[in-house]
């Protein structure tokens, strides 16, 4: 999935986030997987996942030598001044780590381009009251 291109909940047929985990010795790896683990990840200070919010502006896999895989994630915030970029990143790390298959993940904080409410999901507006 490429910038640009990041899924909200009703993309991938999701109501709610994810409540369970898949093991690494689970199925095989899956690009949905990640995108769904990612939904259990919340803003701080907005109730909603950081897929719903758009949080996400690209996620790449990559698979490597010994057939697992490397996930790497550009995200943004959605204030530029916010101090909780830290906690989203290592709580996007434990999640995706989560993912069969997945051996490492490189969570990387990007500024472009800015982040608006206009980027929001439907299913975020309607969450927030925003319609």
């Amino acid at each position: 999935m490429r910038r640009g291109e990041a899924q909200d909940s009703a993309d991938l047929g999701l109501t709610e986030p994810v409540a369970e985990t898949v093991l690494v010795d689970g199925p095989a790896f899956e690009m949905d997987q990640v995108m769904r683990q990612l939904m259990n990840v919340f803003e701080p200070e907005i109730p909603i996942n950081v897929v719903d919010l758009w949080l996400i502006y690209g996620c790449e896999a990559q698979e490597l030598d010994d057939g697992t895989y490397r996930v790497e994630i550009e995200m943004s915030v959605a204030a530029p001044g916010c101090g909780m970029s830290d906690v989203l990143k290592n709580d996007e790390q434990t999640e995706v780590g989560l993912v069969a298959g997945v051996s490492d993940v490189d969570v990387k904080l990007v500024w472009g381009p800015p982040w608006g409410q206009d980027r929001m999901s439907e299913a975020a507006r309607l969450e927030l009251g925003m319609f």
